[in-house]
């Protein structure tokens, strides 16, 4: 194989991975709304539906998808760069408030939408430099700030806070090894 080939073939495989990873980012976003208020091991009348996710916290049950949307939304500007990158943050906001129940639309669309900015900053910051530092650092920061947006305006709570971090915090890490790969 020439080099030609070699590059065409590159290409052709990172065009089909970046399009995996938006493909799933916007499976996720409404996956984790519908999470938040129909399953988990306790659910509240008009409230988040719960679970543990260690040290004795607990988290609405959508934290986990989320958690991976942000991870995802890292591997598509890898992929696709910044505009796309932006376009799918606006995107994954647009999902959010187009499908989610109705007591969650303005919270999940202001959270994707703040926090997917955020991502996109410190990512964009920190990706030349190390790629993998650059996933988890802009990962786990834009969760705790989707966290705290969607938990506010959703519930006027920040009681699962904590919990919301965490269990984000938790798939970053499970996915660090798929990073590292990429």
């Amino acid at each position: 194989m020439d080099r030609y080939e070699a590059e065409i073939e590159n290409d052709g495989r990172r065009l089909l991975e970046g399009l995996l990873f938006l493909t799933l980012y916007c499976a996720l976003i409404p996956l984790g709304d519908y999470l938040s208020t129909h399953a988990g091991f306790a659910c509240e009348p008009e409230g988040p539906c719960t679970f543990p996710v260690g040290f004795g916290l607990q988290a609405t049950t959508g934290a986990l998808p989320i958690g991976a949307a942000f991870v995802l939304r890292d591997f598509v500007q890898c992929r696709f760069g910044l505009a796309a990158s932006a376009s799918t943050v606006v995107m994954g906001a647009a999902l959010a408030g187009f499908l989610a129940p109705p007591m969650l639309v303005v919270a999940s669309a202001l959270a994707m939408l703040t926090a997917g900015f955020v991502d996109l900053l410190v990512y964009t910051a920190l990706a030349r430099r190390d790629f993998v530092a650059a996933v988890i650092a802009s990962s786990l920061l834009s969760s705790l700030i989707d966290s705290a947006v969607f938990l506010w305006v959703a519930f006027s709570s920040l009681e699962l806070l904590a919990g919301q971090t965490l269990g984000k915090a938790w798939v970053v890490l499970l996915a660090y090894p798929f990073t590292r790969w990429l």
